[in-house]
């Protein structure tokens, strides 16, 4: 069992924040093997980077147990809405609790475009799974990102915009102050394993994201900036990490197939860390 007397409230405000999304590049055993080292690496380094790792489902119990009292915190991939019950394949909330993650990732453009499961989930949906994180301990970290149609069409502010409001259910006011919420923006794209991807220039990214929050605090009439935190994705790697993290709006980064090794994330966690 999991010692659930020992904290886990590792994230701390004003550090840079390094999400690594192992998709399902790795299997379990990979996966032990990479939480284990980067678990060994968070021991005997001192850093002020918060690091968040999300494993494949099948991986999530025995990174767990890797990861107490390494100062790094888990998170999963996707979540249902359902309770616990007669829902074949579901992971629920009280599931991902019950092992200590503290984080799950909504909305991810792979899983909003139906690549990864085969069934496209749509802001609805997503906004369903944002209220489950509400009623329960864990903290969304919400994807948004616009396509490249839709970036040659002018819409990039209109649907982050939309991603973002409908994505939380347009419940600002509700959020409970216990809650951290990420907004991680990964333009479609930007994404490496885009066959047409565009460099994202990080100043560029930094005035967007300004755009956003403006366009979101008059949109929900609150305080609702001082809850959220933004990370920036799309082909995220050691010669690029320090100029994206280092925008004045952007407090962290959200890396995927880049993450699945120890040499490569050490890599970057001290060129954040440098920065």
């Amino acid at each position: 069992m999991l010692d659930i007397n020992k904290s886990d409230d590792y994230l701390s405000k004003g550090n840079n924040t390094v999400v690594c999304n192992w998709k399902a590049y790795l299997g379990v055993q990979e996966s032990i093997d990479l939480a284990s080292a980067l678990s060994k690496w968070s021991r005997e380094n001192e850093h002020s980077s918060d690091i968040i790792v999300s494993p494949s489902h099948a991986s999530l119990y025995p990174v767990a147990k890797l990861l107490e009292g390494a100062g790094i915190s888990l998170c999963a991939q996707n979540i249902d809405i359902e309770k616990p019950g007669a829902y074949t394949g579901a992971l629920s909330a009280d599931l991902l609790e019950e092992i200590r993650c503290k984080y799950v990732m909504l909305g991810h453009s792979e899983i909003r475009s139906g690549k990864s499961l085969g069934v496209p989930e749509d802001d609805s949906l997503i906004s369903k799974k944002f209220a489950v994180c509400m009623r329960g301990k864990l903290n969304p970290i919400l994807c948004i990102g616009e396509t490249m149609q839709e970036r040659s069409s002018g819409k990039t502010l209109e649907v982050l915009k939309r991603q973002t409001l409908v994505g939380m259910g347009k419940m600002p006011d509700k959020i409970p102050a216990s809650k951290t919420i990420y907004l991680a923006y990964e333009p479609v794209w930007a994404i490496s394993s885009n066959k047409t991807k565009e460099t994202a220039i990080p100043d560029q990214i930094n005035k967007i994201v300004t755009k956003l929050l403006d366009a979101v605090e008059k949109e929900s009439g609150t305080n609702i900036l001082s809850r959220i935190k933004i990370l920036y994705g799309g082909s995220v790697d050691s010669r690029n990490i320090a100029s994206y993290a280092s925008q004045s709006e952007i407090d962290g980064v959200l890396i995927g197939g880049m993450s699945t090794s120890i040499s490569k994330i050490t890599a970057m966690l001290k060129e954040i860390e440098a920065k």
